[in-house]
This record gives C-alpha cells, sequence and structure tokens, in this order.
C-alpha cells in the first residue's frame, strides 16, 4: 500500500510489487510515501511485530525529519525482528508494549491537531 494524493485528498492504494523490494506488502513502501506527501512532523508510525527488517529504514527517516515512531517491545511481539531493527537503527522515538501503543497514539495524536 501508498499514500498517494488525488484531487486534493490523501487516498491509500494497494501497489505492485517491487522487484527492490523483498517483502510484499512492503512496510518500507508506505513509509517512505508517507514521507512523499505528508509533513514528517505529522506523521505516527508504529512497528509492530514482524520478521526482518522491513520499514526500519523508513521509519528511522520519519524520526529524523520529526516525526514519531513507536517499536513494539520484546516482551510483546511474537516475533521482535522489526521492532529490534527500528530500535537498532535509533529510529524509535518510544518502545512500548502492545498494550500501551494506544495510549500513547491518542496522546500524540490530541498534540498534533
Amino acid at each position: 500500500m501508498v499514500l498517494a494524493r488525488r484531487a486534493q485528498k490523501l487516498i491509500v492504494h494497494s501497489k505492485p510489487e517491487n522487484p527492490s523490494f523483498l517483502w510484499h506488502p512492503s512496510v518500507e513502501i508506505l513509509g517512505r510515501s508517507a514521507l512523499e506527501h505528508c509533513d514528517p512532523q505529522k506523521i505516527i508510525a508504529v512497528m509492530l511485530t514482524g520478521m526482518g527488517y522491513d520499514g526500519a529504514d523508513a521509519f528511522t527517516e520519519i524520526k529524523k525529519r520529526g516525526g514519531k515512531t513507536i517499536a513494539e517491545s520484546e516482551e510483546s511481539a511474537v516475533v521482535f525482528g522489526m521492532p529490534r531493527e527500528l530500535i537498532e537503527r535509533n529510529g524509535a522515538t518510544v518502545v512500548l508494549p502492545a498494550e500501551k501503543i494506544a495510549k500513547q497514539l491518542i496522546k500524540w495524536a490530541k498534540n498534533n491537531v
């Protein structure tokens, strides 16, 4: 999936596989499209359980440009690969167990309005 603009509105649509990316669907492609179409300081990205490093580079870039990122903690992740990669790249603003993520999202969303 990617974000795009049509008639001044932000939309989400599916994107065909891209041989440059190992995973499909790709969190990396989604994160990069968010950076392309949104003010980075208004992006909030959450990296949940998963295998590999998909999305780690894009989410780290989101944080570098002023956005906020959450990595699911090892204690609640079924597979800690993707969140671990984000943490190791210094791309996580915060690291939280799954049950605390929604509360953090609400807090940030209220401050972003």
